[in-house]
């Protein structure tokens, strides 16, 4: 039997990972497959797209992501509003991005940009009214559209960046 002349270079936990034989060193080739990464991140928050999912449309944050055996990732979220929790596979979400204004929507139960009568919001632009940028006011009506709410009881519509405490959230009460 002939003695076959191999020296071990380098090791790595336990494992040999270099040799050399005959002069000709060898490296240990690691599972050439590339790693998929993730489409979202734990932290994360995305839109459920999932056709009949009754979340459908919601805002929720990715807590967890995970990926088996041949399986697509798999990821655990839980609605923002601490009310729920699922899990969807990739192609059921969509990623957004999100302003801190949005959070404080969502964080309340509501769509961004939706105001209700009570609120105290933040403006951006008078719009003509006899107010400036910055002054807190309250929401006189519910409005939905696009950032311009009623603040004054005359009807003046002005543009605000901002909900900065949503009416179910007051403790000043009605007085």
């Amino acid at each position: 039997m002939k003695k076959l002349n191999v020296k071990v270079i380098d090791m790595k936990d336990g494992e040999v990972t270099k040799i050399s034989y005959e002069g000709e060193e060898y490296t240990k080739i690691e599972n050439s497959i590339p790693k998929e990464e993730p489409m979202f991140k734990v932290g994360e928050y995305v839109k459920v797209v999932q056709r009949h999912h009754p979340n459908k449309g919601k805002i929720v944050k990715i807590t967890k992501n995970d990926r088996g055996p041949s399986t697509p990732f798999i990821y655990e979220t839980e609605l923002i509003c601490g009310d729920g929790s699922d899990v969807h596979k990739e192609e059921e979400l969509q990623k957004v991005e999100l302003s801190d204004s949005d959070l404080s929507f969502i964080r309340s139960g509501r769509n961004p940009g939706e105001f209700k009568k009570g609120d105290i919001v933040r403006i951006t632009d008078a719009c003509g009214a006899p107010l400036s940028p910055g002054d807190l006011c309250e929401v006189k009506c519910d409005s939905t559209g696009m950032g311009v709410v009623h603040v004054t009881e005359r009807g003046w519509a002005v543009s605000v960046d901002k909900l900065i405490a949503p009416v179910d959230a007051r403790v000043d009460g009605d007085e």
